[in-house]
């Protein structure tokens, strides 16, 4: 923790990552679960790409449960579709448990 406090602004978003011009793109949703893609410039731990296409990651034509487990198996530093899940009526980030 001390490590954090004393580094720089620029330091700690370098190792936590940041998004610039963010937009949800294209979504697909199944009951309570949905899938958003994004746009906007994505950087994590140095390295940095964008996504401007809005249908990106819908085009390959896997069904909706597959896109889910890929969503859901992807690296932190992949681009992959949001998972999301629907719990009262609200939209959430969907984070699977790991044992």
């Amino acid at each position: 923790m001390a490590a954090a406090v004393s580094a720089s602004p620029s330091a700690v978003a370098s190792a936590i990552g940041h998004v610039t011009n963010f937009g949800v793109g294209y979504t697909a949703v199944k009951g309570d679960e949905a899938l958003a893609g994004t746009t906007g410039t994505f950087c994590n731990s140095g390295s940095c790409f964008t996504n401007t296409d809005p249908a990106a990651l819908f085009t390959s034509g896997k069904p909706f449960d597959t896109r889910w487990s890929d969503a859901n198996n992807a690296g932190s530093n992949s681009y992959a579709l949001a998972a999301c899940t629907e719990i009262g009526g609200k939209w959430y980030i969907y984070e699977s448990s790991t044992s």
